[in-house]
C-alpha cells in the first residue's frame, strides 16, 4: 500500500540548526481519516522539518460517509527555553478528478480547548479537473499565533481535512498525486527568539508553474529573510532563480516565476 505523506517543514526567521534538543513525541491521532496504525510522525535529523504520513486518506463520491475525511493529530513539540514559532504558510498536494459541479477541499486547522478550531487554510479545487495539483495560502502575520517562549513542552493539536462537495449524480475523488506519491499539506513555520531583538525582515512569495496557455499547474509558498526589507527581496530573487532553473529542467514545457501580487513582508 502506498503511504500518504503530510510534511511541515520549519523555515525560519533564526536559525535553530544545531539546537537537538528541538523534539517531538506523545503522538495520538484519531478520525474517519487515519484508522489505527496509519499515521507516522519523523522529525528531521536538522530540527527543520517534522513530517506526518498517512496511509488512508482519501474522500470521494463513493458514499456520503466519504465525501468528508478528518483526522486530528496531537503530538509534542519539545524546544528550548525563550523560542517560539508560528505557522505562516501552508501548501497542499495531491491528485484530484472532479467532474463538473464537483468541488475538492483540503483544509488545516488548530484545534483548541473545548474542540474550538482555528483555521489555518483550504484550498479548493472546482470541476472539471482531473490531474495533479499543489497550491498554497499564506498566513497574514495578523493571524499569527506563537507557540513557545516560557513553554518548553508545546502540545500542538492538529485538524487535516480533505472533502468533496457534489450534486448526487456527479463524481469525484482526492487522493495521492502520481509524482511523489503522496498526499500532502506542508506548513511554513516562523522561529524566533523571545530574550533577543530580532532585526530580520522575512518575506514570503509563491513561484508558481504555468502551462502554454497560463494555466497554473504547480505552486510552491518560499520565503527569504535579510537585514531589511530590500535585501530579503534580493534573497527571494536569488531563491526564485535557483527552483525555477531545477524546475525547468524537470518541466521544459512549464514557465516559472514568482507571482508578484502574492509577495508580502510577514516578518516583522
Amino acid at each position: 500500500m502506498k503511504r500518504l505523506a503530510l510534511g511541515t517543514y520549519l523555515i525560519v526567521a533564526t536559525s535553530v540548526q544545531g539546537q537537538s534538543n528541538i523534539t517531538i513525541d506523545d503522538l495520538n491521532y484519531g478520525g474517519t481519516g487515519c484508522p489505527l496504525g496509519t499515521v507516522g510522525l519523523n522529525l528531521s535529523d536538522d530540527r527543520e522539518a517534522f513530517t506526518l504520513t498517512f496511509s488512508e486518506f482519501i474522500a470521494s463520491t463513493d458514499d456520503p460517509s466519504e465525501r468528508r475525511k478528518i483526522c486530528d493529530v496531537n503530538f509534542n513539540m519539545n524546544i528550548p527555553r525563550n523560542w517560539a514559532f508560528a505557522v505562516y504558510g501552508i501548501q497542499f498536494r495531491g491528485y484530484a478528478f472532479l467532474e463538473e459541479r464537483v468541488q475538492g477541499v483540503q483544509d488545516a486547522a488548530f484545534v483548541f480547548d473545548g474542540n474550538r478550531t482555528g483555521r489555518l487554510g483550504a484550498m479548493r479545487l472546482d470541476g472539471l479537473y482531473e490531474e495533479n495539483y499543489e497550491r498554497s495560502v499564506q498566513i497574514p502575520l495578523t493571524n499569527f499565533k506563537w507557540f513557545g517562549c516560557k513553554q518548553r513542552k508545546v502540545k500542538l493539536r492538529m485538524r487535516a481535512g480533505i472533502q468533496i462537495n457534489a450534486n448526487e449524480d456527479a463524481e469525484g475523488f482526492m487522493t495521492i498525486d502520481s509524482i511523489d506519491g503522496d498526499t500532502a499539506q506542508t506548513y511554513g513555520l516562523l522561529w524566533k527568539r523571545c530574550d533577543e531583538t530580532d532585526n530580520k525582515t522575512v518575506v514570503s512569495c509563491k513561484i508558481a508553474l504555468r502551462d502554454s496557455e497560463g494555466k497554473l499547474v504547480r505552486e510552491k509558498l518560499l520565503q527569504a529573510q535579510g537585514a531589511n526589507l530590500q535585501a530579503a527581496r534580493r534573497r527571494m530573487l536569488a531563491k526564485e532563480s535557483k527552483l525555477c532553473q531545477k524546475a525547468n529542467s524537470k518541466y521544459p514545457k512549464l514557465s516559472c516565476g514568482v507571482e508578484r501580487p502574492s509577495c508580502k513582508k510577514i516578518y516583522p
